[in-house]
C-alpha cells in the first residue's frame, strides 16, 4: 500500500465514504495529527512537515467543521518527529490554534516523539475506527520544487 497523505498534505473522511483508507509515510522529524468523532465516523490525518506548515491548522478546522454535524466531539493525537529537532515546535503551534478556536470540539493529546531515525507510518480505517503503523511503500513527498511552501495542501482520498 502506498501513502494517500503526503508530507505537507492532510485528508478528511467520513462516514458517507465506503472503506476508506487515510495513510502517510515517513514522519521522522514531521509531525502527524490524526483525529476522529467515532459517533459520526469522521476521520482526518494531517502530514506536518515544518512548524511552518502548522499555520494551516484554522485551514484544516475550517474543512474538518464542513464535515461535522452540531453534535461532535473529536479526540486526536500528535505524533512523530523528534524532540530535540522543530517538532516540538509545530506540536506547539497545532496545540495553539486548536485550544484558541472554540468551533470545534476537539481535544488533543500529545502521542510519542520518535527516537533515533524511526519513521513512522501511519494508516486509518475509517470503517473499522482502526489506526495501526503498517509500514507503507513508496515515497512520503511531492515531486517539484518548493511543494513545502505555502499553506497545505488537502487531498481527496479514494475509497
Amino acid at each position: 500500500m502506498k501513502p494517500n497523505v503526503l508530507q505537507h498534505q492532510y485528508a478528511i473522511t467520513d462516514s458517507r465514504d465506503k472503506e476508506c483508507i487515510l495513510s502517510t509515510k515517513g514522519i521522522c522529524i514531521c509531525s502527524g495529527w490524526y483525529g476522529w468523532d467515532s459517533k459520526n465516523k469522521i476521520y482526518f490525518l494531517c502530514h506536518f512537515d515544518s512548524p511552518f506548515s502548522a499555520n494551516s491548522t484554522p485551514n484544516i478546522i475550517m474543512e474538518i467543521l464542513k464535515y461535522a454535524p452540531n453534535e461532535h466531539s473529536f479526540k486526536s493525537i500528535l505524533v512523530g518527529g523528534k524532540r530535540r529537532f522543530w517538532s516540538k515546535c509545530t506540536r506547539n503551534i497545532v496545540k495553539q490554534y486548536v485550544n484558541g478556536q472554540n468551533e470545534l470540539n476537539i481535544v488533543v493529546r500529545d502521542g510519542p516523539f520518535d527516537n533515533g531515525c524511526a519513521k513512522r507510518d501511519l494508516v486509518i480505517s475509517s470503517q473499522r475506527g482502526r489506526i495501526t503503523n503498517q509500514k507503507l511503500e513508496g515515497k512520503s513527498y511531492l515531486d517539484g520544487f518548493c511543494w513545502f511552501l505555502g499553506p497545505m495542501e488537502r487531498v481527496e482520498v479514494n475509497s
